[in-house]
């Protein structure tokens, strides 16, 4: 039973909707953002001065550093900045389903689904951020993203079970 347009919906529903609408619009901007980050990462090899980077995300020199260790930190920029832009794009088409009132349907719930595993990724980011910058790895992860992740992906299952039991209850009737 998907919600896609529902001709009654309570005014809380649509005060949910607006604001889906507008968390779409944010998580596009910062989609944006990141993905012009992440495009402009390689200016590091040809201007190092103009950022730096460190294992814990903060911005150090790296203009000072040899060319294979600006590659390094081009790499591990790349490994914790890709699972956050697939999460926003993600987050992107979820909000747009929820603002077109799709709520319990099959395109949301698989992008929460979606969104829950790059979330599990990004918790361990910065283990691969570490094997690439120090060339050994130490078990480092964000607990806080990886509980999200978990709870994430298991909700988008449920979700999907009763949606699923809601579309054969449906063609019963």
């Amino acid at each position: 039973m998907s919600l896609s347009s529902a001709p009654s919906l309570s005014p809380s529903f649509e005060r949910a909707r607006f604001w889906s609408g507008i968390l779409r619009w944010f998580f596009i901007v910062n989609f944006g953002v990141t993905a012009l980050w992440l495009a402009s990462t390689p200016l590091l090899l040809i201007w190092p001065e103009i950022a730096s980077y460190n294992l814990d995300g903060s911005l150090v020199a790296v203009a000072g550093q040899p060319m294979p260790e600006r590659i390094n930190a081009i790499g591990a920029i790349i490994v914790r900045t890709i699972p956050a832009l697939v999460l926003l794009y993600h987050a992107i088409r979820i909000f747009g389903c929820f603002a077109k009132g799709e709520v319990f349907a099959p395109t949301p719930i698989t992008h929460i689904r979606a969104a829950g595993f790059w979330t599990i990724v990004w918790a361990f980011a910065p283990s691969a951020a570490q094997l690439i910058l120090e060339h050994h790895v130490r078990i480092k992860f964000e607990p806080a993203l990886l509980a999200f992740g978990v709870a994430t992906f298991i909700a988008a299952y449920v979700m999907g079970e009763a949606q699923r039991i809601a579309d054969e209850n449906a063609s019963i009737l």
